[in-house]
């Protein structure tokens, strides 16, 4: 992501005496536009999978800028598959465990699978993860798991869209603090 030139001279102009403050300035920006990033990511993976945001931001670290370097960054982790314990409406019925993954395709059914009970009751090494047996007898037992939010942005493509409104952002960010800085000036605020 690039700073336009003429943004950052206007910023200097608006300045004026206190040049100083620049870093500062473009700091609070840059930051500004990272919040929105990681709420963004995390909305658009949320228009697709049934996953809290919550969730969905577990897997989102935020590299935060300063004065002297001036960069952020918002990661995407590239994890494992979340259990379907994380899903939204995964539930037990009597056909199996019900769940919904993606928003677009509808509910899916494991035919004979079962969820273990939430954690503090009975068999609590369970922890209410969604469970089916791989054998005809009890015990070999494969947890199932659903899609990461990692994959969903990658194999969805949204990077290109979200560096678009990255920098629409950023420019918004920064002719706002042009703004904040001609009116403090002018002793208006």
């Amino acid at each position: 992501m690039e700073i336009q030139a003429e943004g950052l001279k206007a910023l200097e102009r608006s300045l004026g005496q206190a040049s100083k403050k620049m870093p500062y300035q473009l700091n609070s920006a840059i930051n500004k536009t990272l919040t929105f990033t990681a709420s963004q990511k995390a909305k658009a993976i949320g228009k697709r999978i049934n996953m809290s945001q919550k969730n969905i931001k577990k897997n989102l670290k935020k590299i935060k800028s300063n004065k002297t370097t001036l960069q952020a960054m918002s990661i995407l982790a590239a994890t494992g598959r979340p259990s379907l314990k994380d899903f939204r409406g995964t539930r037990q019925n009597k056909k199996g465990v019900s769940y919904l993954i993606d928003k677009q395709r509808g509910r899916k059914t494991v035919p004979g699978g079962f969820m273990g009970p939430r954690p503090g009751q009975l068999a609590a090494s369970l922890n209410g993860h969604a469970f089916k047996r791989t054998g005809y007898t009890r015990t070999p037992i494969t947890r199932l798991d659903g899609v990461s939010p990692w994959a969903i942005y990658v194999f969805n493509s949204m990077d290109p869209v979200m560096r678009k409104k990255v920098s629409q952002r950023l420019a918004k960010e920064i002719q706002e603090k042009i703004r904040v800085n001609l009116l403090r000036s002018q002793g208006l605020i």
